[in-house]
């Protein structure tokens, strides 16, 4: 790879002796160019993201003078770096690194800016799919420790989702928020030198677009509850004729919910989408068990007060999931 381009402009001829500090400190600010290809199931998503990290060269730093007096490429292979790199890039498919040095106000300040085109891994919280929002985070650490680098931020401000725009055409998610950061350090306890590292990971939200989960598995299990009544139209001596319709409907409900399994990575909890699912499994079996009673349970108006019964269980349930969607 061609060594990055070092840009030198000097504002002011006069230098002045600075104190070096014991400590590097640097600023940080990003901007998220694209983001594309999430995939919930394997918890990862293709992203675009510049890092652009600025610092201030004192005079007691090696190469000091080079820098003020030259704008020789080879120096930027030389001078001191942060060493930064993501901690959930998953691939990386593209890195490009190019440097400006500018003399500002008798102050040498370093910039690196750090252009990375990536897939990186992110944590899933789905109790609420198809109805969720998920917060992304792209973490970058340094390999300086704590006491040699401090990472600060340049504010809210600076930091950048260009990809917002070009996001809108995206057909499953939509971005709800501009992006944030938080400084951390690594756990002393994690690292095998007792070392704590620093950090700082960026971080926004994405909200999926429920019309594909809700019109293709919500939808249709709702009309095949509503198939099941269709068992009351059958004459009550053929109580096997009622169970065959009440079966045929459970058993295409219990294949809608495995092909649903295929969406969704493996996790030890119920989604919102397996608990509606899961009712009405449960719902199929009720009206089972009420066409299994007819022999048993001699009722007048049987079929009248079952019907009442269990279409306000239907409908009762399913205001509870849609109140409990939109409020997500």
């Amino acid at each position: 790879m061609n060594p990055p381009v070092i840009e030198l402009t000097r504002v002011n001829d006069n230098v002045s002796d600075r104190i070096c500090v014991a400590h590097k400190q640097i600023n940080i600010r990003s901007n998220i160019h694209f983001l594309d290809k999430i995939d919930t199931n394997k918890q990862e998503y293709l992203c675009n993201i510049r890092v652009t990290s600025t610092w201030e060269l004192y005079k007691s730093d090696k190469y000091y003078n080079d820098l003020l007096n030259s704008s020789n490429s080879d120096v930027w292979n030389l001078i001191w770096k942060p060493e930064l790199f993501f901690t959930n890039i998953v691939r990386c498919f593209k890195e490009e690194k190019w440097y400006k040095v500018e003399n500002i106000n008798n102050k040498l300040f370093i910039t690196e800016n750090m252009n990375v085109l990536g897939k990186f891994s992110g944590i899933f919280k789905l109790n609420n799919f198809p109805f969720d929002t998920q917060e992304l985070n792209i973490t970058l650490q340094s390999k300086h420790s704590s006491n040699d680098l401090m990472i600060l931020p340049f504010g809210y401000n600076y930091n950048k989702l260009s990809a917002k725009e070009s996001f809108k055409e995206n057909n499953e998610w939509k971005i709800v928020n501009d992006i944030s950061h938080i400084v951390t350090k690594t756990s002393q306890e994690l690292s095998s030198s007792s070392t704590e590292y620093p950090q700082i990971t960026f971080k926004f939200q994405i909200k999926r677009k429920t019309g594909y989960y809700f019109w293709n598995i919500m939808f249709i299990n709702f009309l095949m509850c509503l198939c099941s009544f269709a068992s009351f139209s059958i004459d009550e001596e053929h109580t096997g004729d009622k169970l065959n319709v009440s079966l045929m409907t459970l058993l295409t409900v219990i294949a809608l919910k495995f092909s649903t399994t295929q969406l969704l990575p493996k996790v030890s909890y119920l989604t919102l989408l397996d608990s509606y699912i899961i009712f009405c499994i449960f719902f199929q079996i009720l009206v089972i068990v009420q066409n299994s009673l007819y022999n048993i349970i001699d009722i007048d108006y049987y079929d009248i007060y079952s019907i009442i019964l269990l279409g306000g269980v239907l409908i009762t349930i399913n205001i509870y999931f849609f109140i409990k969607a939109k409020n997500q």
